[in-house]
């Protein structure tokens, strides 16, 4: 007698690693069993990593599927029936593990073939599952004892149990007739479980509908769970120490509880990522967007004609992460209409945005923000997090956002003087984007601020309560540009939007004095008086000082002081409105300039190039006020 043909059937979800690593283990355990083909739908977080480690190993075997449909498990199933042929059907579940022979598969098929029998269980081999067949009579061969599955044994059973039993297990192998059967029924017609697992292909003996049938259990043992003991104490892989117990079954099951919930709960979210040249930085901001506890997320890369490495490497994560798409420009478009192309592609209602050079400090980032989405129910809803300030080599400059200004509501008149810490990267509603028109293009400069000024007339801004974004501060960015460009821009967007405004003078005012003008100035100069100002430090005759500004070359002159191996101590950073701005930068705390001097500073470096004679006299009078003496002040002139 020919061996029968054989099919391996699994649709499963894998949705987190540890789940995946088992699947691994599961197959690697009888890959080498006779069976012609392998019918796999794999659902979840982890499908496209999963499929192509089966792939790799089945070649032409693999007949794969990515359905994951609203009607259900079963529904999809159905679709599969259609390349399921043989005579039997192996359903695979991916957390039981081969203890057996694979060519033992042969004599259990050949047993089963000559003895008509329709269901095996393969798994789950233990007294309590095994004792209360011992109730009805058995057929015995070789490998298998053979039991019929009738509605007279049924009630036998049920009576010395007390209850019903199951008669059919997914963990099975079964004939072509039967399997069809179960999963072709409309059966049961009120799910006893949720529509998308597989449970509802298990009968119980109440359901008569599928008596009699002949049912058989191994002599030994083939395969055996790896952490549920089946109410059998000691019967896990993981009980017998025969498997690494890298979570606990309670940690797993609230694991993918959590996991499924979100799902359920939490509303699907485009991060639109554009890039150009960012070779250097590119995988550190994919790897901080895979490591989010938020799943619910499809991740849209937009390149601007790169000419490095770093469409390799974008490549390198979609391959593996099913999530993660690619779209490219035909020609260099710049910033604003990469992001524009890639929300106009999104699929998601929640959008949120990310460079290619920065990343998230916290892999909660996404997360905290979507339960205030979803708490305030609003699609005019802006959640944002803090942002933190790093150099190239990804080191913390500052921390930009602390209580002091933070702002939440509707922040038109904030915005458009820069008022407050302004947030990025936040989630906003595509609906939102449209209604405020998107991205203007023509806009050279700061056109993401024209974008929120935008914002911030139809959106209330809430803020997470935690750091979310490292933004990386150097010199291929604005601050490249000449500085008369900035200004020029700065007044545009400001006098396209506040016309409308009755306080459009004062609003001005606020704005020039909040505007970073250190930011406009060009490279060159701010080298010049970054090495000017370090060597006078150098020079001086002085253990100590503390710094007057917070800004660009702030952040450059610690660089630079820390790179020459100047080891001056840096008491405070001094800024005059430091009441509503940053506590800490660089680790020192910031304090206003009477603060500073009443805790005994005499030493002052001037980190800025504009109103250095105010702030000069500011201190003098300070120092006059507090009956002070020993005024040192440091300061550069070349600009």
């Amino acid at each position: 007698m020919n061996t029968p043909t054989l099919t391996i059937f699994a649709n499963f979800r894998i949705n987190n690693e540890e789940r995946y690593q088992r699947m691994k283990d599961s197959f690697e355990s009888f890959k080498d069993i006779n069976a012609q083909k392998w019918v796999i739908n794999i659902r979840g977080f982890y499908k496209k990593e999963a499929m192509a480690y089966l792939k790799y190993f089945l070649s032409d075997r693999l007949i794969s599927y990515e359905l994951e449909s609203e009607n259900g498990w079963f529904y999809d199933t159905r679709i599969m029936l259609k390349d399921i042929n043989s005579d039997f059907v192996f359903f695979w579940i991916e957390d039981h593990i081969n203890l057996a022979h694979n060519e033992s598969y042969d004599e259990v098929l050949l047993e089963m073939q000559e003895h008509c029998v329709e269901h095996l269980i393969y798994s789950w081999w233990h007294d309590g599952y095994k004792a209360k067949f011992n109730l009805i009579h058995k057929e015995e061969s070789k490998n298998l004892n053979i039991f019929n599955l009738d509605e007279n044994n049924c009630d036998i059973i049920e009576k010395k149990l007390g209850r019903y039993f199951y008669t059919v297990s997914a963990v099975s192998i079964t004939s072509i007739n039967f399997f069809q059967k179960i999963i072709s029924c409309n059966h049961p017609i009120v799910h006893r479980w949720s529509q998308n697992t597989p449970f509802d292909f298990e009968k119980r003996s109440t359901d008569k509908e599928f008596l009699p049938f002949k049912h058989a259990i191994p002599k030994n043992e083939l395969f055996a769970s790896i952490d549920d003991n089946h109410g059998t104490i000691g019967y896990s892989l993981m009980d017998r120490g025969l498997y690494e117990e890298r979570l606990k079954r309670e940690e797993m099951v609230e694991t993918e509880k959590k996991t499924s919930d979100m799902q359920m709960t939490f509303p699907f979210v485009s991060l639109i990522i554009p890039n150009y040249n960012n070779e250097k930085y590119i995988k550190k901001c994919l790897d901080s967007v895979i490591s989010q506890t938020y799943i619910n997320i499809e991740v849209i890369l937009v390149d601007d004609c790169s000419t490095d490495d770093s469409l390799r490497i974008i490549h390198e994560y979609t391959n593996i992460h099913h999530n993660i798409k690619v779209l490219q420009n035909k020609k260099n478009m710049g910033v604003s209409y990469s992001r524009d192309l890639g929300i106009k592609n999104a699929t998601a209602k929640w959008i949120t945005t990310l460079d290619s050079d920065d990343y998230y400090i916290n892999v909660l980032k996404i997360e905290k923000e979507m339960e205030l989405i979803i708490k305030h129910n609003q699609n005019n809803a802006i959640a944002y997090s803090g942002i933190v300030h790093v150099d190239n080599d990804g080191n913390e400059l500052s921390k930009i956002m602390t209580v002091q200004n933070i702002r939440e509501g509707y922040l038109m008149e904030e915005m458009i003087t820069r008022n407050f810490a302004i947030p990025r990267d936040f989630i906003f509603s595509k609906e939102l984007y449209s209604i405020v028109g998107g991205y203007d293009y023509s806009i050279p400069l700061y056109e993401d601020w024209d974008l929120k000024v935008r914002l911030s007339k139809e959106a209330k801004f809430i803020y997470s309560g935690i750091d979310g974004i490292a933004y990386r501060r150097h010199e291929a960015g604005l601050s490249s540009v000449n500085h008369v460009e900035h200004q020029k821009w700065v007044k545009f967007i400001f006098d396209k939007y506040s016309n409308e405004l009755k306080n459009k003078y004062e609003l001005e005012k606020i704005l020039k004095k909040n505007f970073d003008f250190n930011t406009s100035l060009c490279v060159i100069t701010k080298n010049n008086i970054v090495s000017d100002l370090v060597k006078k430090i150098k020079e001086a005759n002085i253990n100590s000082f503390s710094i007057f500004g917070i800004g660009e070359l702030t952040d450059l002159l610690l660089i630079e002081l820390s790179l020459r191996g100047i080891n001056k101590k840096v008491n405070f950073i001094i800024d005059s409105r430091a009441k509503s701005t940053v506590l800490y930068c660089h680790s020192r705390k910031v304090v206003a300039p009477d603060t500073a001097l009443k805790e005994g500073e005499h030493n002052f470096v001037l980190a800025s190039w504009n109103n250095l004679d105010e702030v000069e006299r500011s201190l003098e009078a300070n120092v006059k006020i507090l009956k002070l003496e020993n005024l040192f002040i440091i300061k550069s002139n070349k600009y």
